[in-house]
C-alpha cells in the first residue's frame, strides 16, 4: 500500500506540484521498510492532495514577435 501511495503522488507532482516534491523525496526513502509512520505521512500527504486539488503550475505559451 505505501508503494502504491508513493508512486501515485509521484505521479501527481510530475511538473505540476513543486510544494510536494521534499515529501515525496521523504517517502522514498522509506520505500524498502516503511513503517506506521511512514504509512501515516502517506495517508496525511493525501488528504493534502484532496484538499488542495486547485492547486498547481500553469503553463502558458508566448509569442515572441
Amino acid at each position: 500500500m505505501y508503494r502504491e501511495i508513493d508512486g501515485s503522488v509521484i505521479y501527481v507532482i510530475a511538473g505540476t506540484r513543486p510544494d510536494l516534491c521534499y515529501i515525496v523525496t521523504k517517502m522514498s526513502q522509506h520505500m524498502a521498510k516503511p513503517k506506521e509512520v511512514h504509512l501515516n505521512m502517506a495517508k496525511h500527504t493525501l488528504r493534502y492532495l484532496k484538499g488542495t486539488l486547485n492547486n498547481g503550475l500553469k503553463f502558458k505559451t508566448f509569442m515572441l514577435h
